[in-house]
Order: C-alpha cells, then sequence, then structure tokens
C-alpha cells in the first residue's frame, strides 16, 4: 500500500448508541438527554453524559457511555447513581438493549464499593443474577477507593449488517 492510501477494504464502526438509546427511551415513554446530542467523527470516542428517567416508575438519573477507545464491540457505563435498585438494574436494562442494536458485543459497568460487606445489598446485585460477572476488586491508587468492574456479553449472533461504513482514498474521488 503506497502512503497517504487507505485500504479501500477497510470500514468504519459509527457509533450508534444515541440513536439506539434514544429509540429505546421513546419506546419506553422515558425522558432522554444527551451531551453531545448527537455523536460525529471524532466523537464517537469521546464521553457521553445522559440523563435518563421516568415520572411512572419514578426515576432520573444520570451516567456516562464511552465506546471503549481502540475497540468498536465494548461500551462502557460509569457513574449511575445508587438511589434506587430497581431503577438502577432498569436503567441498566435499557441501555443493555440499546447497545445490543448498536452492535455492541459487550458492556462494562464499574463500581466502588466495600467488598468485605459483599455485594447483595449493593444496587447493581441483580445484574448479577442476570449475568453479569463481577471482577476481582482492586484499589483504585488514585482514590484509594475498592473497585469492581462488572461485564455482560450481549449475545451477537454474527454481524449485522448496516452497522459499518466503507473507508475510500478520498484523493481518488
Amino acid at each position: 500500500m503506497k502512503r497517504g492510501k487507505l485500504d479501500p477494504g477497510a470500514f468504519y464502526h459509527k457509533n450508534v448508541i444515541l440513536d439506539t438509546l434514544r429509540e429505546v427511551a421513546k419506546e419506553n415513554n422515558l425522558y432522554f438527554e444527551s451531551r453531545p446530542r448527537k455523536l460525529e467523527g471524532d466523537q464517537d470516542w469521546g464521553r457521553i453524559e445522559v440523563g435518563l428517567g421516568s415520572t411512572e416508575q419514578k426515576f432520573f438519573e444520570s451516567f456516562q457511555l464511552q465506546q471503549m477507545p481502540g475497540c468498536c464491540a465494548v461500551l462502557t457505563m460509569s457513574y449511575l447513581r445508587h438511589h434506587n435498585p430497581d431503577a438502577f438494574d432498569l436503567i441498566v436494562q435499557y441501555v443493555e438493549e440499546a447497545a445490543f442494536r448498536a452492535g455492541f458485543g459487550s458492556m462494562v459497568l464499574t463500581q466502588v464499593w466495600k467488598p468485605e460487606k459483599g455485594y447483595d445489598r449493593e444496587p447493581w446485585a441483580k445484574l448479577i443474577g442476570r449475568g453479569w460477572k463481577l471482577s476481582e476488586p482492586f484499589i483504585n491508587a488514585k482514590s484509594g477507593n475498592k473497585v469492581s468492574y462488572l461485564t455482560m456479553n450481549l449475545g451477537q449472533d454474527g454481524k449485522v449488517p448496516g452497522l459499518e461504513e466503507p473507508v475510500y482514498d478520498r484523493s481518488t474521488r
């Protein structure tokens, strides 16, 4: 391949999590907001701040999503608050559905907790009952917090057509 030329067989996998999460929110009559409102170009790898709520189910929570840098198949979710354990699980389920539709194969959720007290009373305990896997706790040397991450295989069956765009050498157009 010549310098400056892109591989004509290369593909760009656009991050469509905001589009699919917006659809899931609309289907479930949820309030939805995000910053940024739309992902374009280099924003695909950046942090997304999301607010999701329901007056019927009595919750409004904010959290952050980010496509794992260098990997278009893992969605990370963080800073989901612990106000209501039922709402916590419900919000994660909505994000799981949106991530699946967006072509993600896995999700990662980070949590600060006290392992010595067990996780039964943690708001994310229901996730483990639904198939999420809990990592060994580790110490965040910057904060001193004990942290674990939970992972979930979203069960993709194979490649989904339409979730990629060809990358072409623009200089030859």
